[in-house]
């Protein structure tokens, strides 16, 4: 396994030791220890001997990408725009795949058009040790004919590794995009369209992930999703403002912020890792008070709109143990108490329990500790 931040590290006893493997502060990189950021490694799904490392400096300095095929033992750098070792483009994520019998690389850049110009993505196909570079998103490579020109935050492989896409901003600062390139049809990128995003300048698209049929993509502190048969995004999860969403994983949506890392499922809010405020638009869900708790502990909630209102607890096993609220509420603030019984009135044991608030097909999960 491998991480990075200025420097790769490398584990080959599952995360007992570390060693570095990599750093371009060394010559003849000399990258600063200051703002330089490692945002991408990938080790080539077909061969774990090839790992990327993709780098962003800060400022008005540049990253590159770096590449090491034999397990991260020596390293070279892979050189996108620049003829010389040292600064090249800002490298953001990094995809492998298999097309044909070539091994690909697929990598995404932050536009900066100062020498030596960067955007969009690029495609690195293995020849015996060497790579070939091409930008992936000129006019060769679009549907439209033009250049694609976008900072590019994350890619991501459909699992069936037919389709791929690509999410960022077009043309810097102007508004968050999505593009996608069938691999084994036309192979050609175009843009899936912005109806339904937020049309404001600054903002990011930052994350991609695929789900059944349906692509997520957060934009700033919001999640959309885009049904493969349809034609708008739709707004489905919202975070509190200021909040960045770095990370979209699929198997349940998954969502990794900067305050903290949360579960989604069927547009349902699941769970929070997090005491922070993750709220759904229809209600809010404080934290009970006190935590921990005995015996007795009151929940807090309010909702913004009527409808059918369910307030469940469970143990960490996913057990029901009781319900204290299942009938119909208009909006407002309310407050529920729990005692520490189960539906048959018996105390349950010390643990970490799980209460879960329920509005029509809305939900949402915080814990708490009861102590005796």
């Amino acid at each position: 396994m491998y991480v990075g931040n200025v420097r790769v590290y490398q584990t080959l006893d599952e995360g007992t030791t570390w060693n570095q493997v990599f750093t371009p502060e060394s010559a003849p990189y000399n990258y600063s220890n200051v703002g330089t950021k490692c945002l991408a490694i990938e080790v080539c799904d077909y061969d774990s001997s090839i790992i990327f490392a993709g780098y962003e400096i800060q400022g008005n300095d540049k990253g590159g990408v770096f590449y090491s095929q034999d397990r991260g033992a020596t390293w070279d750098q892979l050189l996108l725009e620049a003829s010389i070792v040292g600064q090249d483009v800002d490298v953001s994520d990094i995809v492998f795949n298999i097309e044909g019998t070539d091994t690909v690389a697929y990598l995404s850049a932050l536009y900066d058009l100062s020498v030596p110009q960067g955007y969009s993505v690029y495609r690195a196909v293995k020849s015996g040790a060497t790579w070939t570079i091409a930008q992936d998103m000129g006019p060769i490579g679009t549907s439209s004919g033009s250049v694609i020109v976008a900072t590019l935050w994350d890619l991501v492989l459909s699992p069936a590794r037919d389709t791929l896409y690509a999410v960022g901003t077009d043309a810097g600062t102007n508004h968050p995009t999505a593009y996608i390139k069938p691999l084994t049809s036309t192979g050609l990128w175009s843009n899936m369209g912005s109806s339904g995003f937020p049309m404001l300048p600054g903002t990011e698209a930052t994350a991609v992930t695929i789900g059944l049929d349906t692509v997520y993509v957060a934009v700033d502190n919001e999640i959309y999703s885009f049904d493969l048969a349809g034609t708008s995004w739709i707004m489905a999860y919202a975070y509190p403002t200021g909040t960045r969403i770095n990370v979209l994983f699929y198997d349940e949506l998954l969502a990794g912020t900067d305050i903290g890392f949360f579960g989604h499922n069927s547009s349902i809010v699941v769970s929070n890792e997090n005491d922070s405020e993750m709220t759904p638009q229809q209600f809010s869900l404080a934290q009970n008070y006190p935590n921990p708790f005995n015996p007795d502990t009151v929940i807090s909630y309010e909702l913004s709109v009527p409808g059918y209102t369910e307030m469940t607890i469970y143990n960490v096993l996913g057990q029901r143990i009781t319900t204290l609220v299942h009938d119909c509420r208009t909006a407002g603030a309310y407050e529920v108490q729990w005692n520490g019984t189960n539906d048959q009135g018996l105390k349950v044991a010390t643990g970490i329990y799980f209460y879960r608030l329920q509005l029509g097909e809305i939900r949402q999960t915080r814990k708490m500790l009861l102590i005796k």
